[in-house]
């Protein structure tokens, strides 16, 4: 929805030709788990919006399920991976107490490490998906983390698909929508659509998909993918 105001701000027209949805893992009783022994952990790290919301609806279900359950964070540090993220986090009255300044896993992952000081504990809330960066860099530093997959991201191709032919480019916000998009056999694209990831990280999955990619925001959220686009396209 950030995307089309963007773009429409500009007079452009916008199409959602994948939808993603989100759903729960098996593994979400796993984070239930971890609530219940909150006192384990002096840090909580999200990288996605969508682990935030969802983190907050299953310390709710928590509560409904244990009445008489609640939760204090008060002593616990929040770590997220972007300004997107960071605002969502607001939206439940919390404040990130680290955000990289550029909003990459790499960048994320070194950030903590020099944050977390030895024998804290850091909870990772996150997708199935997500780029395996994040442990790796974190077991090199031997930093004491527990990584939970709480959802996945399913992609279903909209009508909008066959409009392909018709559009000057065709934006990405995240790796597992490059995967959703092309697994529904749209990996041949029109040669004038342009490719626009949000980073780099979904551009190199759009490079293996499609062999190529056009564009890449400079900083990795929506404001700077619109800008990326609104200094190439020609009104």
């Amino acid at each position: 929805e950030k995307l089309a105001q963007g773009f429409s701000s500009m007079g452009m027209e916008t199409s959602v030709v994948c939808e993603m949805k989100i759903e729960k893992t098996k593994q979400i009783f796993l984070l239930k788990e971890a609530l219940k022994n909150l006192s384990d952990y002096q840090w909580i790290g999200f990288t996605s919006q969508n682990g935030v919301s969802l983190f907050f609806e299953v310390c709710e279900e928590v509560k409904k399920e244990n009445p008489g359950q609640s939760f204090s964070f008060k002593d616990v540090k929040f770590a997220v991976i972007g300004s997107g993220t960071k605002k969502k986090l607001e939206e439940y009255g919390y404040h990130a107490d680290f955000m990289p300044d550029s909003y990459t896993v790499v960048s994320f992952a070194e950030g903590l490490c020099e944050k977390i000081q030895k024998g804290e504990n850091i909870l990772l809330p996150r997708a199935a998906k997500g780029s395996p960066q994040l442990s790796e860099i974190l077991s090199l530093h031997h930093i004491s983390y527990a990584e939970i997959p709480i959802y996945d991201v399913v992609g279903i191709l909209t009508e909008n698909v066959h409009k392909l032919s018709e559009m000057d480019y065709l934006v990405f916000v995240s790796a597992q929508g490059v995967e959703a998009f092309s697994r529904n056999d749209t990996k041949q694209l029109p040669k004038q659509v342009k490719i626009a990831c949000i980073g780099e990280v979904t551009a190199e999955q759009a490079k293996k998909t499609f062999g190529r990619v056009d564009l890449v925001a400079k900083v990795n959220d929506v404001a700077g993918l619109v800008e990326i686009i609104s200094k190439d396209y020609k009104f």
